[in-house]
């Protein structure tokens, strides 16, 4: 069983986990959050091309390697193949604790 751990930690950790470059600003994040529902400090994915981000957030988005980033956002990214894997990677590695 898995407990959720709101640990914090910065976009650049993450980006040299998965060995992939951060666009934007290193940005301390404390939970994760759902597309929908984004909120600031927080990470999370895009993986279908329907959605969009909140630009006025400064949160960090997994996103596919041809989301197109709007130039005024205050979001950073990381551009991969498969943003909902990589999303549950970083998670089980930065954001659970297995009891």
């Amino acid at each position: 069983m898995k407990d959720i751990f709101m640990n914090s930690i910065s976009s650049e950790e993450i980006a040299l986990f998965l060995k992939e470059k951060l666009i934007g600003k290193n940005i301390i994040l404390t939970g994760v959050s759902s597309i929908t529902d984004l909120k600031k400090n927080t990470l999370s994915f895009i993986s279908n091309a329907q959605y969009s981000d909140d630009v006025s957030k400064k949160s960090l988005l997994i996103v596919k390697k041809n989301f197109e980033i709007d130039e005024n956002s205050s979001n950073s990214y990381i551009k991969v193949d498969n943003p909902k894997i990589l999303f549950i990677k970083i998670l089980n590695k930065f954001f659970y604790k297995q009891k």
